[in-house]
């Protein structure tokens, strides 16, 4: 292969073989470009790197691809859905609106590649029977890092410690009342984050006083994909 070429013509093959001696065709694009897989990229620098000098460089399109400006290699994208649930105290001690409810929610390996990711969803749900007077919507806040520890009716602060730590809020719709369960489902949310861990801790906060049932569990389940 010429390491000079920077376009090749439209429709244009080229033909070889991988290290393993099965023939492999590559093809171009319609902007004039090798179409390969990152595998094919990896196995391509590796033979530039056994086979040219150290100063040859290839072109992939906008990207300079050498020795001292090695193929980024991809982490491949990765989904998952995550529960974590809190049971709150032994007392029926009414909420302000922004108080902690439950305490913190800590979510560990959420995704197996520490990278940037993109929250989906957000579902809350309240194992209690009936729709305590006053309760309304929530908020869910995230961070990448451990926060200030709030117990159970704390007032929630984001104090200049954890500014640095937090990712952002995204509201929670008032739960409907299922019978046995109080849930609220939050589709479509799409705030964008970037893990420091492969973990996320999260405080869920009122948005309006309420008086809550002893010993409830709280239940938060988040669906993120990396990104």
């Amino acid at each position: 292969m010429d390491a000079n070429i920077e376009k090749l013509e439209i429709g244009t093959r080229i033909s070889g073989k991988t290290a393993a001696g099965v023939p492999k065709t590559f093809k171009v694009t319609d902007d004039g470009y090798l179409m390969v897989s990152i595998t094919d990229l990896i196995q391509i620098r590796n033979a530039l790197h056994d086979n040219l000098n150290a100063n040859a460089n290839i072109q992939l399109g906008n990207t300079d691809i050498s020795d001292d400006n090695p193929i980024p290699v991809l982490t491949k994208p990765s989904a998952n859905s995550v529960t974590v649930s809190v049971t709150r105290p032994d007392n029926n001690t009414a909420y302000s609106a922004g108080d902690v409810v439950g305490g913190l929610f800590v979510f560990e390996n959420v995704l197996s590649v520490v990278q940037n990711f993109l929250l989906l969803s957000a579902n809350f749900s309240i194992f209690a029977s009936s729709r305590p007077v006053g309760m309304s919507s929530f908020y869910a806040h995230f961070f990448k890092e451990q926060p200030t520890a709030y117990a159970d009716n704390d007032a929630f602060n984001l104090v200049a410690a954890d500014r640095p730590k937090y990712i952002g809020c995204v509201p929670l719709a008032s739960p409907l009342d299922l019978g046995d369960t109080l849930w609220s489902q939050n589709d479509g949310i799409n705030m964008a984050g970037k893990m420091k861990t492969h973990n996320l801790y999260v405080y869920v906060t009122t948005s309006a006083a309420y008086t809550p049932t002893p010993l409830i569990v709280k239940e938060l389940t988040i669906t993120l994909i990396g990104a």
